[in-house]
């Protein structure tokens, strides 16, 4: 050995490095001893796994900053809205207000004709030459003849109470005196063989007259007074006309009109007769005008309710 080394010792060196080199690699190929152990102990004790990445924190500003921009808009969108719509309503109720104020009938205070034949001046001017004929509960009939010798009825209007007429009334409203107004119109429309329409009327300070045709038969009160005194003889084809007649005017009251008219007081003194014992209903509404337009408590409230009033239209 020492003669090879002696005799070339650069293959000896060259010789030497090839085996530290082949240990080298052998000895890195190999695990450690004291690996064993190691892998013994991490499976006993698993080890605690790593946090999560900390997550960024800005998207969760960006959803939060959309989110209060987008309640800011809708918030503004909805009060926008809601301005709007109360402007749009506070602009209609005053059109709808100066609308009424323009277009509400005026307060008509002299006499008021609804035929041809009725002049509002001469029956104005011939009310002081009106003959008396009857007194009722709320009024005194009168009969009166025209210049052109055109008959009519005028009732004149009294408030139950000497204290509730209406010159001692000065706090009904004109909105009162409109209603009335209007229900007097209504009376004037009335077309039907058994009602008594209204012709004309005469608006004054401390009373209101009502003219209507004038029936010379008078009322089935007076007719019932002469037969019970033997003046008049009604046999039972009579009665039948009178009964049916008042059966047809109540029937065009109540359920042809528009709207419906209520008689409220429906009595034998308040049904008229002509020559042939054919039945005429007057006063209709009359009561109830008078409640309307007096103003009086106690007369709205002893007012007879018919059922027809509790039916629907």
């Amino acid at each position: 050995m020492e003669m090879i080394a002696s005799k070339n010792p650069t293959k000896t060196h060259l010789l030497l490095l090839l085996l530290l080199v082949f240990f080298l690699s052998l000895a890195c190929s190999q695990p450690l001893h004291s690996e064993p152990m190691s892998t013994t102990t991490t499976t006993a004790t698993q080890p605690t796994p790593p946090p999560p990445p900390p997550q960024s924190k800005i998207p969760h500003a960006e959803a939060g900053g959309a989110a209060r921009l987008r309640r800011i808009v809708l918030g503004v969108l909805f009060g926008s809205l809601t301005g709007f719509l109360l402007s749009l309503a506070f602009l209609y109720a005053i059109r709808v207000a100066i609308l009424h104020a323009k277009y509400a009938p005026a307060i008509v205070r002299g006499p008021v004709s609804f035929t041809p034949q009725i002049s509002p001046k001469n029956l104005h001017s011939a009310l002081p030459s009106a003959q008396p004929l009857a007194h009722g509960p709320n009024g005194k009939y009168y009969k009166l003849v025209l210049d052109n010798d055109v008959t009519v009825a005028v009732k004149r209007l009294e408030a139950s109470r000497p204290e509730a007429s209406p010159s001692s009334m000065p706090n009904v409203s004109k909105s009162d005196m409109r209603r009335v107004q209007r229900q007097l119109e209504l009376l004037a429309r009335v077309r039907h063989q058994n009602v008594m329409g209204l012709k004309a009327y005469v608006r004054e300070a401390d009373r209101l007259s009502l003219a209507y045709d004038f029936v010379p038969g008078g009322s089935l009160e007076d007719v019932m007074k002469r037969v019970r005194s033997l003046q008049v003889n009604l046999n039972w084809d009579a009665r039948n006309r009178i009964a049916i007649g008042v059966a047809k005017g109540l029937r065009y009251l109540h359920f042809e009109c528009t709207p419906r008219i209520l008689h409220c007081s429906l009595k034998p003194s308040n049904v008229m007769l002509d020559e042939g014992f054919e039945p005429i209903l007057a006063d209709c509404g009359v009561s109830r005008l008078i409640a309307s337009g007096s103003a009086d408590p106690e007369l709205a409230s002893s007012l007879y309710s018919a059922p027809e009033c509790y039916q629907s239209s």
